[in-house]
């Protein structure tokens, strides 16, 4: 965005000027996803300061790999995954002032205080921005009836007509709901759970006619009848509806579902003023600045009040209700600390898995 001055700038005395340039000398820099580099989802930061430096990463494991290396920012994004904790458990990041981001007292009842914000400490060193799930998508006119359960898509009887995510991070707990093994246990599997959860691994790459990556090749899968459901990021279905296709999500699965969040930390090494800092992270939950963020990017937010600004279509095209638009986020079970070496044998055996396909 920019903006043009013109004649008016002779107007307005030079040591206003030099006090604006001086305020704005010292750049806010993020380091993160991206998605959120438009001045409006950071609108009464940039008033004030001007653009914020983006460097873009495209997963938290790499953000966590540059952050060890001593990449220069202020301010990251990590998801709540493995690489936050390592981050956060290792003195990377400064504990949160909520006090200096009372836009958090907008954020849904059920993204406050989650236990999975902490670190070992018991500080927090996180505050969520945006979130999502991993849904099943699926074609209504090859399923009118509405399965009750996330697991009747990996029944045998529809082998060769599903898709699922490429990522372990994103099948994980899926794999284990269907074996009844919860992923996040802060006890170390025992040999019969990884039995387990490795037969679910080959059933689920049995029965899959596809593994996709990211939300157009599902659209792609299912626009050419290649499949009929997709087991994909939520903001797929909005995208799918967008190119007329007649699908829906799977909005009240029995066992809740899988869910991401990612937010903003603050590293020790900033150099931008702290008061700055978390001027920036305050502007990125303000209510309009997270409804435009829900509009363009598809993907839901932490701002409760950001949905009433939401039209019906646009409520329908995310689907979620008209009436209580935040009632299913209650259902949504969000990555634990866990175990992490749990996590990391069931990421090698997905991965080898795989690869035997």
């Amino acid at each position: 965005m920019k903006k043009t001055f013109g004649a008016l700038v002779l107007s307005v005395p030079l040591a206003l000027l030099a006090a604006g340039y001086a305020q704005a000398a010292e750049k806010v820099k993020y380091f993160g996803y991206s998605g959120n580099e438009k001045p409006e989802f950071y609108q009464t930061y940039f008033d004030k300061y001007g653009e914020v430096d983006f460097s873009i990463s495209g997963s938290s494991v790499e953000i966590k790999q540059k952050i060890l290396a001593g990449f220069p920012a202020d301010v990251v994004s990590p998801c709540i995954s493995a690489p936050y904790y390592a981050l956060a458990d290792n003195d990377y990041f400064l504990p949160l002032d909520y006090s200096k981001i009372p836009n958090a007292k907008h954020l849904l009842p059920a993204m406050r205080d989650l236990p999975s914000y902490k670190a070992k400490d018991g500080k927090i060193y996180y505050v969520p921005r945006e979130h999502g799930s991993v849904v099943w998508v699926y074609s209504k006119d090859k399923f009118p009836d509405k399965p009750a359960s996330a697991l009747e898509f990996l029944d045998d009887k529809y082998k060769g007509r599903i898709a699922l995510a490429a990522a372990a991070e994103d099948i994980i707990w899926l794999a284990g709901k269907s074996v009844g093994i919860d992923v996040w246990q802060a006890e170390k599997f025992t040999p019969e759970q990884i039995e387990k959860i490795k037969l679910a691994f080959a059933k689920m790459l049995t029965n899959s006619r596809l593994l996709i990556s990211s939300s157009s090749e599902a659209v792609q899968a299912i626009a050419g009848g290649e499949v009929d459901a997709v087991y994909m990021y939520n903001d797929g279905v909005s995208l799918m509806k967008s190119e007329g296709l007649n699908v829906a999500i799977q909005d009240d699965a029995a066992e809740g579902y899988f869910a991401w969040q990612c937010g903003l930390s603050i590293l020790k090494t900033h150099k931008a003023p702290l008061d700055q800092i978390y001027d920036y992270i305050n502007a990125t939950l303000e209510t309009d600045a997270q409804a435009k963020l829900l509009a363009a990017n598809r993907l839901f937010v932490v701002n409760a009040d950001a949905y009433a600004k939401m039209s019906p279509e646009e409520l329908d095209n995310l689907s979620l209700s008209r009436t209580n638009p935040t009632a299913v986020f209650d259902k949504f079970e969000i990555h634990a600390a866990g175990n992490q070496e749990n996590i990391d044998l069931l990421t090698k055996l997905w991965e080898a898995l795989k690869a035997q396909r």
